[in-house]
């Protein structure tokens, strides 16, 4: 989101604040199985090629993570990283907006996607942009409400107050006119569950999120007014993404408990918007949706490739978390999934 410098950090459970170190606190309560790779029906010499190649040619990856059958088969760090340590996730931070937004309709905080979001916010209604009147739940969540906000840098820094500049517009097309990435979108998506719920989704995700998942480490920031950053600010560590990842490929439940409701992680990663040939995916509710090598692919994405990779049909979860602050040529990560993640399943066939 826009107004970085505002932002406030807000902290959950044990968390920490920022770039750091963990505290000393409680430990993560779900503990991740680990597994020998054949015994997962992997290619164990695949997956260390691709932790030689994460040394020699991709200096930027800090994690590189692999879970497959509920169970970490591959787990590397680099530049001091480890796994109790807590990085920016970025744009990643909207996937997990999208979970809130399904768990605020299991709430019912929400009644449906259709709704038009101006009645969530009448204090604007005559002073915002009239366009927002028309934008729905399902717009935001798929990018094509239209809003052009990031974009517009000076028109984000002259008002404190987040969630009435983007009221203000501007818009770029009609609300459902086309497809604009735009971290507007997830903002009023986390202000219009703040609003319905009385707590902000940080708050929230003790109760309904990261509590049940056992995610006991990490920080999300906040806008001045106390609304969660939508668009970007959590950070959390490569096992604890992986967590939201397992949790949809397990169609929302966790442990035995529901967590989201049925049917909304089917909605949330299928191809919503086609973007086409130019587009390296399509996307869905704030899931880019794609094909690696013949395998379905949903993923998170986030600013300098931090990645959350499902591959339903293979039952895996990849996590890759990248510096923000190494120089050198960045070079594309999803290639550990593509070169060496799925050829260690075709390779493995039949070891387990």
């Amino acid at each position: 989101m826009p107004q970085t410098s505002r932002l406030i950090p807000i902290l959950l459970l044990a968390w920490a604040c920022g770039d750091a170190h963990a505290p000393d606190g409680p430990s993560d309560g779900f503990q991740w199985p680990v597994s020998e790779p054949a015994a997962e029906g992997m290619n164990a010499d695949l997956l260390d090629d691709a932790h030689a190649l994460v040394r020699s040619s991709l200096p930027n990856v800090s994690a590189f993570l692999v879970v497959r059958h509920g169970a970490i088969v591959a787990e590397r760090y680099y530049h001091e990283h480890s796994a109790d340590r807590i990085r920016a996730v970025r744009s990643v931070t909207k996937t997990f907006i999208s979970a809130f937004v399904g768990i605020a309709l299991g709430q019912g905080w929400i009644d449906s996607l259709d709704q038009t979001i101006g009645g969530f916010f009448p204090e604007y209604e005559d002073s915002g942009d009239p366009l927002m009147q028309q934008v729905t739940i399902r717009q935001l969540l798929t990018m094509t409400s239209g809003i052009d906000f990031e974009r517009n840098g000076s028109v984000s820094q002259t008002n404190p107050n987040t969630v009435e500049g983007i009221f203000n517009g501007p818009f770029w097309t009609d609300p459902g006119g086309g497809f604009w990435y735009d971290g507007a979108n997830p903002h009023l998506l986390s202000a219009i569950i703040s609003r319905q719920a009385g707590k902000n989704i940080a708050t929230l995700g003790e109760t309904y999120l990261f509590g049940p998942l056992n995610i006991v480490r990490g920080a999300w920031t906040s806008d001045e007014q106390g609304v969660t950053d939508g668009g970007t600010g959590l950070s959390l560590t490569a096992r604890d993404m992986a967590k939201l990842g397992q949790l949809y490929l397990q169609d929302g439940v966790w442990e035995g408990e529901r967590i989201l409701p049925e049917g909304w992680v089917e909605q949330s990663v299928a191809p919503s918007v086609i973007l086409g040939p130019e587009s390296w995916a399509n996307y869905g509710f704030l899931w880019w949706v794609t094909d690696v090598l013949g395998a379905p692919a949903y993923i998170a994405a986030g600013f300098r490739q931090q990645f959350i990779i499902v591959l339903p049909t293979l039952d895996i979860v990849t996590v890759i978390q990248s510096e923000l602050d190494l120089r050198g040529e960045e070079r594309n990560h999803l290639i550990l999934a593509a070169n060496y993640v799925i050829p260690a399943v075709r390779a493995g066939a039949g070891t387990r």
